[in-house]
């Protein structure tokens, strides 16, 4: 089976997987990944994680949880908070999990890196 991709405006923006048709690169990733139920996927970029994040996944920051403005990325204290969002499981450096609690982000889904 064939995947073929169309690029508009220099963005990967169409996909096309055998006779099946997506309307974003992301869609296609999130059909994708969810076919495979007893996968963990890993996301390292925070701001896509709600585009094609299945169930299955965990976010790792190894870049830290700090924006350019000093704060905790908005993103991650909404997934920290929600019990309910899709991301079950956050990786952290050992300094960003003491930020993080110490900021009051204590969480089940909070995990240091090893």
């Amino acid at each position: 089976m064939s995947t073929v991709d169309y690029y508009f405006n220099g963005a990967r923006n169409f996909v096309v997987h055998g006779q099946t048709q997506f309307s974003s690169a992301d869609t296609y990733l999130l059909d994708v990944m969810s076919s495979f139920p007893e996968v963990t996927f890993d996301i390292t970029q925070l701001g896509r994680e709600l585009d094609f994040a299945p169930d299955n996944t965990q976010l790792i920051m190894p870049a830290g949880v700090i924006d350019d403005q000093g704060q905790i990325y908005p993103n991650l204290i909404q997934i920290l908070t929600n019990d309910q969002h899709k991301i079950k499981r956050v990786i952290v450096s050992k300094d960003d999990y003491q930020r993080l609690i110490k900021a009051g982000y204590a969480s089940n889904k909070l995990e240091k890196m090893s």
